[in-house]
């Protein structure tokens, strides 16, 4: 936001604090919603809003338009609830605590990864380029999260 879009820092703070403050209510109102509706009902279509915004950042200029996209990337924080929940429900019970941390310690290991490229994408002049990466890593999120079974919700 600073040095992309040549915002002031102060500005800049709190446009990316909307970010987790979006996350906040997207977190607790997702996990809700996933109760009522089941997981997949939530997954998918959290999955596949999150792209749009993800492909507009890169394209957006001026601080109102990007604290909106900001705000909507925010909502994408409610999918890690609704998939942990999703992950604890399908793993049967019996092994359900290694089987849990297992796939826990996989999602953190890649997820640790996505910063770095992420990182190294920015430093080469490509930090559009990482949002474009990461819309398309989102779509095929989507598609998994569609095809999820659903037989145990």
């Amino acid at each position: 936001l600073r040095s992309i879009k040549g915002i002031a820092p102060q500005t800049a703070t709190t446009v990316y604090s909307l970010l987790f403050m979006m996350g906040l209510f997207a977190q607790a109102g997702a996990g809700n919603l996933s109760d009522h509706v089941g997981y997949r009902s939530v997954l998918v279509p959290l999955s596949a809003a999150s792209v749009i915004p993800l492909v507009l950042l890169p394209l957006t200029q001026g601080v109102v338009l990007l604290s909106g996209i900001v705000l909507l990337i925010g909502l994408r924080l409610g999918l890690m609830p609704v998939t942990n929940a999703y992950l604890i429900a399908a793993v049967p019970a019996e092994n359900q605590g290694s089987s849990y941390g297992l796939v826990r310690s996989l999602q953190s290991y890649v997820g640790s990864t996505g910063a770095v490229f992420v990182g190294m994408l920015a430093d080469n002049g490509l930090f559009d380029q990482a949002f474009f990466i990461l819309a398309g890593l989102t779509v095929v999120m989507t598609v998994i999260y569609a095809s999820l079974p659903t037989d145990f919700e």
